[in-house]
Parts: C-alpha cells; sequence; structure tokens
C-alpha cells in the first residue's frame, strides 16, 4: 500500500536537490539502497495477486531526506504518477528520460539507472 504522508520542514525534511554537494555525495548510496530496497516490496492488485512496482520518475526533486536523531537518515519517495507495475506500466508521452522513448515500459532497472544519471 501507498500511503500519504506529510513530510514537513519543521520535522526535518527537505528535498534531496536542495542538499550541498557533500550532503548528497554521502548519501547517494543511501538512496540507491532504499530504492533498490522498495523494488522488493510486493504490491496487492486490488482484484486480487501481487506485483513489483516501479517508481518511473526517480530523481533528485522526487527524493526525500531527514536527519534521525541517533544518526542516519530516513529517505522517502514522493510523486508517483508514473508509478505502476515493473514491466507494465508505461513511459508517458511526454515524459523526459534517460534511454527510453515514450510509451516503453517502465521497469525497476530503469528506476535506478535514473537515480544513478539524477545523481550525477
Amino acid at each position: 500500500m501507498i500511503q500519504m504522508e506529510h513530510l514537513n520542514a519543521d520535522e526535518g525534511w527537505t528535498c534531496f536537490f536542495n542538499l550541498s554537494a557533500d550532503e548528497k555525495a554521502a548519501m547517494l548510496s543511501l538512496v540507491l539502497d532504499t530504492l533498490k530496497q522498495a523494488h522488493t516490496l510486493q504490491c496487492t492488485r486490488s482484484e486480487g495477486g501481487h506485483f513489483f512496482g516501479v517508481h518511473g520518475d526517480v530523481r533528485q526533486s522526487n527524493v526525500m531526506v531527514r536527519a534521525k536523531g541517533g544518526g542516519g537518515h530516513d529517505i522517502r519517495f514522493i510523486d508517483f504518477d508514473w508509478a505502476g507495475e515493473n514491466g507494465v506500466t508505461r513511459l508517458p508521452p511526454f515524459a523526459r528520460n534517460i534511454d527510453l522513448s515514450p510509451g516503453d515500459y517502465l521497469t525497476q532497472e530503469y528506476d535506478v539507472r535514473s537515480w544513478q544519471h539524477s545523481s550525477r
């Protein structure tokens, strides 16, 4: 289940895009590991059955981060407009992308490549 959550700046949340270059460099692998962990979660279809999901638009402006009190960071992915089933959901016709054409199938591998491209 995808759950809505208000990520308030007063509670320490900030967009990855707004971090300093040093902060970004220190967190790149954490975001990638969190993305790969999210890819292992099974989603439930309303009509029954399960599937693995794809975000479809993983980039710096769609990742929120927050420092934890005892060390480490919380990571949240936002903007699920293009999200869907891995290998079934298609890239929208208006999308900017790194290596797919409009209408191509979105995959978890594409999510990973998108993050790696976005974080250069």
